[in-house]
């Protein structure tokens, strides 16, 4: 976990912008808090700022070669860098860093490396030969990264809030990406095959599996890979899976800082944790602990599977209550959250996992990486029992919200949603799904809006890299090549993951039923209004009664006073909340570079609460 931000321009580059380096470092000091670097040439600059993993000493970056004309910066990890630098001829690497085999694959194949990757990274090649700069994301859209063009200029950054820092950078809001009201099960409107808002009009992402190049001016973008299709001669999938997965195992355990894991005791948590405590015996596991989850048998499961496996067990109570004890449920606490999640969003999911983070670092302060279960169930069927009978009826359920959402992206307003037939939509659909089905276009879409970006994030605060196993594309290739005729048998409840796990995993672990993070919409909701009534006080004085509100005083009472004990209790809390953290995100684009900003900071009671084992 590092991050980056920087421009390059047609125009040579003047001294003035150097304070805007240092503010932009500033910002993204909790994803690199272990050095920062600065890099300048005629029509390119760039700030690192790095959390070290790998090579602890002597991997700095940006890395640079033919004499400083070319830089390289990568915020991630390059798993196979030592196969590749294998292939390359001439010298060695000057470091250990996994990271530096992207400036010898450069100088020797252009962009052609990027499909050679495997790995999780956001990187940015500056040629200044050929005044051309190269900002590439990993396939899955695991590590962010942003741009946005300005004027003769190209802006780029980790973060939202470091392109930002530039004055001239664009801070209007989108208020096409803020239109969806967010409820406890999925707070972002599912962006099918359009892609995803910054929130901001003018700045961008740059697309998962998409290189972005700019040339003097001109910025194009290029897709470098996209999921296989299916085979029909595909043979032993449910082999093929569990070796590719012992494998993805193996690679990301690469790191000179101790590794956590975090364990659930559903089937993804269990099997990366009994896969990867083979290879690591130090290997220390965390667990959230929550009323509605203890009912579930999860986390008996996961405490039983940890001392089968002879690993440490770190257990952490994420009730209201326990939250309360540990954080202020204050206006800093909102601010503190749109700062870090780069958008104007609260999901106690954010909270808990942010917890659960602060926990790793508190019992490990040297850990510096943590495996997570995240994506195991986009492409291998993960969802499809959660209130569906069979296959069929999962896979209409996916075509529906896949109709929708491309209703969503042709701007049809609500009114007519219903009416339309989804044979209007037929087309489109097959555009977005090619070769895939629904379900797998939706999954992907949903990690790329919302799993992994604030996975990203709240990891990311605490100076933690968070690595998904499950996602390593060989895997996502392998799932997507199944043919269809074999989804019902293999996709339906996870089968195809419950078959694998079998290597390492008894059938008490193998056979656990599929459930959410937080299975009741209960502790959420209240959650949500717990913060929402107790920081409207103070967010009333400092944003409403300003002069320069967003929204109406008077409006923003009705909605408290109606998330304080109405029937309509939990929506108008959810839309309070959104309203109050539009406003805090307009006042950070609006004022983030300002030289005297500072980042809210969240008030701490006290560290996460642990439970005993």
């Amino acid at each position: 976990m590092c991050g980056l931000a920087g421009r390059a321009s047609t125009d040579v580059l003047g001294p003035e912008s150097l304070s805007v380096l240092h503010a932009a470092g500033r910002f993204l000091a909790p994803r690199g808090p272990d050095d920062q670097v600065i890099v300048r040439r005629p029509h390119f600059e760039i700030v690192f700022r790095r959390l070290a993993v790998n090579d602890l000493t002597a991997g700095r970056q940006p890395f640079t070669g033919d004499g400083g004309r070319i830089v390289v910066a990568v915020n991630g990890e390059i798993y196979n860098h030592r196969e590749l630098m294998e292939r390359l001829p001439g010298p060695g690497p000057r470091t250990r860093s996994d990271c530096e085999v992207v400036l010898h694959l450069y100088r020797h194949l252009g962009t052609g490396f990027l499909p050679l990757l495997n790995g999780i990274f956001a990187i940015a090649v500056w040629d200044e030969r050929n005044r051309r700069l190269i900002l590439a994301r990993d396939r899955l859209g695991v590590k962010p990264l942003y741009h946005a063009s300005v004027g003769r200029s190209i802006l780029f950054g980790s973060e939202l809030k470091a392109v930002l820092a530039y004055p001239g950078a664009p801070r209007t809001l989108d208020w096409q990406a803020l239109r969806h009201v967010p409820n406890a099960a999925f707070p972002f409107p599912r962006p099918g095959a359009a892609p995803v808002s910054t929130g901001v009009h003018g700045v961008s992402f740059v697309e998962p599996a998409t290189w972005v190049e700019w040339c003097d001016g001109v910025t194009r973008a290029h897709r470098y890979w996209r999921p296989a299709e299916p085979e029909d001669t595909l043979a032993d999938p449910v082999g093929r899976y569990a070796d590719l997965l012992d494998d993805s195992v193996r690679l990301e355990l690469m790191s000179d800082t101790p590794v956590g894991i975090f364990v659930s005791g559903g089937l993804d948590s269990s099997l990366l944790l009994a896969t990867a405590a083979r290879r690591a015996p130090d290997l220390e596991a965390y667990t959230l602990v929550e009323p509605s989850i203890r009912g579930t048998g999860d986390i008996e499961a996961a405490a039983d599977l940890c001392r089968q496996l002879g690993v440490a067990h770190h257990m952490v109570r994420v009730d209201q209550a326990a939250l309360e004890e540990t954080v202020a449920f204050d206006l800093a606490m909102l601010e503190h959250f749109v700062w870090i999640m780069d958008f104007p969003v609260f999901d106690p999911e954010f909270l808990v996992k942010h917890e659960l983070h602060r926990r790793l670092k508190t019992v490990r302060p040297e850990s510096k990486v943590v495996l997570l279960g995240q994506g195991a169930d986009e492409f291998a069927g993960g969802y499809s029992t959660l209130g569906f009978q069979d296959w069929p009826q999962w896979c209409a359920h996916n075509r529906r919200l896949l109709h929708e959402s491309l209703l969503g992206e042709l701007g049809m307003p609500d009114v007519y949603r219903p009416l339309v037939s989804e044979r209007s939509t037929e087309e489109r659909g097959a555009r977005a799904t090619g070769a895939h089905e629904a379900w797998q276009v939706i999954g992907a879409s949903d990690l790329a809006a919302y799993n992994l970006w604030h996975e990203d994030r709240t990891a990311a605060a605490n100076g933690v890299e968070a690595r998904v196993p499950y996602l390593d594309h060989r895997i996502v290739d392998l799932l997507c090549s199944v043919p269809r005729e074999r989804h019902a048998e293999l996709f339906f409840d996870k089968e195809i993951m419950r078959r694998a796990a079998g290597r390492h995993l008894a059938e008490r672990f193998t056979r656990r039923p599929k459930v959410p993070l937080l299975p009741e919409a209960a502790p959420a909701a209240a959650l949500v209004r717990r913060l929402a009534t107790g920081a409207f006080a103070e967010f009333r004085e400092r944003y409403l009664d300003s002069g320069r509100s967003l929204f109406a005083p008077a409006a923003m009472a009705e909605l408290h006073r109606l998330a304080t004990g109405s029937p309509m209790a939990d929506r108008a809390g959810y839309l309070l909340l959104r309203c109050m953290a539009i406003s805090v995100f307009d006042r950070i684009c609006d004022g983030v570079s300002d030289p005297a900003f500072e980042p809210p900071v969240l008030h701490r009671h006290a560290e996460p609460l642990a439970v005993a084992a």
